[in-house]
């Protein structure tokens, strides 16, 4: 059973309607982890334009920014679904010689 639209869309006279959906997945599960990531975040970029890239505290704040979200990252979900290497790849991540290289 087809339904009707519930966004207005004219018909395709000529050439094609093409169509695209996506989703985001973030890193960090915890809302409350990710809302001091993005504020830190803000407060850092702040002093980065005050006190210029190479100030101490500009530099130590943005690696704690970094070592807390390596922390708090979940990446076990995201290497169990890594998927096997095309058989044309190395072990090494290179181009066999049959592979796409050509050569």
């Amino acid at each position: 059973m087809i339904q009707a639209r519930p966004w207005p869309a004219a018909e395709v006279g000529c050439g094609a309607r093409l169509a695209s959906f996506f989703w985001v997945e973030s890193l960090v599960r915890s809302s409350e982890q990710r809302q001091l990531l993005f504020d830190m975040d803000q407060h850092v970029m702040r002093l980065r334009a005050e006190l210029g890239e190479t100030h101490t505290a500009v530099i130590g704040l943005t690696g704690t920014h970094h070592n807390l979200l390596r922390q708090w990252a979940d990446t076990r979900k995201r290497m169990r679904k890594r998927r096997a290497a095309p058989s044309f790849l190395t072990p090494s991540g290179g181009l066999t010689r049959s592979g796409r290289s050509g050569g």
